[in-house]
């Protein structure tokens, strides 16, 4: 158990792990402020806390105000890294954010660096984390499109494009394994495991044959995903899109971003979203000329967590 902490004005603030006894408020407030800052791996229902996933709730005479939950999946681990999957208290200051830091910080073991995404518009959150001593690491770009025009798809001779079932462990290692390679050099790339790619089908933003493999021959040289939004199940997301770098400007790019058009039309979702790391100009060339514009400007911030950099904090 957390000490309490000292009274700010009239209001009592305390610190408290989440728990099963509490994991109830946190899911209500990760569903009604997570959104603000970054949804793309927000804890939703079917969220437990561990060790993987270690969260805490910031109380104020027992209301929730303020959450921080940090992912230290395998996937990350690899990489040295942790992400937080949430961040964020209601009244911004960087008081709440350092009371939520200095909770989370005792899982910062075996890390590296630490990060998370804000949008450009959340200035009073920068603020905070950037008084923590964090510091910018690249930028992403949200991109929609609302008219959707689904073309026509020829497939070139010796290709086919192939739904993958989650519980295919083949096709999915063949999807984690693609997207490692297309995506290695990528700033913030994070690995990918074939268990991930199977979780995806618990996921209630999930969509039966919306992930697929673009095979020439045996060999995957291509993937891309859609998926419902996770804020918006009207909407839809193209995630994972990728092709091999020995098979780049064939078309085949916007091949896949035409196919994943068409499946989010079939299947009645609109508008439709996807994201990319900022220096990827050869990416976001390809999905302007397809419709897609840029809504949101998201800054990646990043710590470095070494012990001997948190020693004097």
């Amino acid at each position: 158990m957390l000490p309490i902490l000292p009274r700010v004005g009239n209001m009592m603030l305390r610190v408290e792990p989440v728990r099963w006894d509490n994991l109830a408020q946190f899911i209500q407030y990760v569903a009604a402020h997570g959104s603000e800052h970054d949804a793309s791996y927000l804890p939703g229902a079917g969220f437990a806390p561990s060790g993987a996933h270690p969260g805490y709730v910031l109380l104020q005479d027992g209301a929730v105000v303020g959450a921080v939950s940090l992912m230290r999946t395998r996937r990350y681990l690899q990489a040295h890294r942790g992400r937080f999957s949430l961040f964020h208290s209601l009244d911004g200051s960087h008081q709440t954010y350092s009371l939520l830091f200095n909770a989370i910080r005792r899982h910062f073991n075996g890390l590296h660096s630490v990060y998370l995404f804000l949008p450009a518009a959340r200035t009073a959150a920068a603020e905070a984390v950037l008084q923590l001593g964090f510091t910018v690491e690249r930028y992403s770009y949200v991109m929609r499109i609302d008219n959707l025009h689904p073309a026509g798809l020829v497939l070139p001779e010796g290709f086919t494009l192939q739904p993958i079932q989650p519980s295919d462990e083949h096709s999915a290692s063949l999807f984690a394994d693609a997207i490692n390679t297309s995506f290695g050099e990528l700033a913030g790339h994070v690995p990918m495991h074939a268990d991930l790619v199977r979780n995806w089908a618990e996921e209630d933003t999930y969509l039966e044959d919306g992930t697929a493999l673009l095979l020439k021959g045996r060999r995957a040289v291509g993937t891309v995903g859609v998926m419902r939004d996770s804020d918006d199940h009207n909407s839809g997301e193209i995630m994972a899109l990728s092709v091999a770098k020995d098979h780049r400007g064939q078309g085949l790019g916007r091949l896949l971003l035409r196919h994943a058009v068409c499946f989010a039309t079939w299947r009645g979702l609109r508008p439709v979203y996807l994201s990319l790391n900022a220096e990827n100009n050869t990416a976001l060339r390809l999905y302007a000329t397809e419709g897609f514009a840029v809504t949101e400007t998201m800054i990646c911030y990043s710590k470095d967590c070494s012990p001997a950099n948190l020693a004097g904090q």
